[in-house]
């Protein structure tokens, strides 16, 4: 579950980095 997390994390602050 917690892998799921990161990986959320991940591509909301990829997505953050393209803006």
């Amino acid at each position: 579950r917690v892998r799921q997390l990161i990986d959320q994390v991940e591509q909301i602050t990829k997505e953050q980095n393209y803006q």
